[in-house]
């Protein structure tokens, strides 16, 4: 419980900055939600230094992204097809200010997909900004595609504005790996990541 009442404190706090005082996750309700896990990064103190969430819907209740997007920005060619069952998104990841420029966010999107795989989900989804959309890439999440242009969107209440891409992780089909069939197998195991120029060592323990 106190890891996830630091995670939400750290990542409402970021929030705040960007003019946003009423997020889902300040509200703490998650924590007591079925289908939302918590993926925490501690230092070897216990320090939580990062976090990430996923959501996985049990009776076809909107992801969170569709919840921020909306239906005017989404469209019907969303709706229309899109898959309800197996899915799941990771969502308000968040760094202390202490870990920023480690590719601690990289660690915690790669842990959050291997557990998506592991938990039987088939697609995980992601709403990345545009600064960040490569280090997803680098995982293997990749763009939604419309018509063979990444779907992307803006929001204006955002500061700075920019464009936000909707990613997505297919279990099934996806080309980029980065050793995420080693944590499937594993579930706890000690790696080096190797990710901006900087080493990481990681103490994954996913389950």
């Amino acid at each position: 419980m106190a890891s996830c009442l630091a995670f939400a404190e750290g990542y409402v706090g970021v929030l705040v900055g960007q003019g946003i005082n009423n997020s889902y996750v300040g509200k703490l309700e998650w924590i007591y939600t079925p289908g939302v896990i918590g993926i925490m990064a501690e230092l070897t103190d216990g320090e939580v230094v990062g976090g990430v969430l996923l959501y996985m819907p049990e009776h076809g209740e909107n992801l969170p992204f569709e919840n921020i997007v909306g239906d005017e920005k989404l469209g019907f060619w969303f709706r229309e097809g899109f898959q309800r069952t197996k899915v799941g998104e990771l969502f308000a990841i968040w760094n202390s200010k202490k870990m920023a420029g480690l590719g601690l966010s990289y660690v915690l999107l790669k842990a959050g997909v291997a557990l998506s795989a592991k938990l039987g989900l088939e697609k995980t989804y992601y709403l990345v900004s545009e600064y960040n959309l490569r280090l997803a890439q680098k995982i293997g999440l990749q763009a939604v595609k419309k018509d063979g242009v990444d779907v992307h969107f803006v929001f204006d209440h955002v500061q700075p504005i920019t464009r936000t891409y909707l990613c997505e992780y297919n279990h099934r089909a996806s080309a980029t790996n980065e050793g995420i069939d080693e944590l499937l197998e594993k579930g706890s195991t000690i790696i080096t990541e190797k990710v901006l120029g900087i080493e990481l060592e990681v103490d994954y323990r996913l389950f």
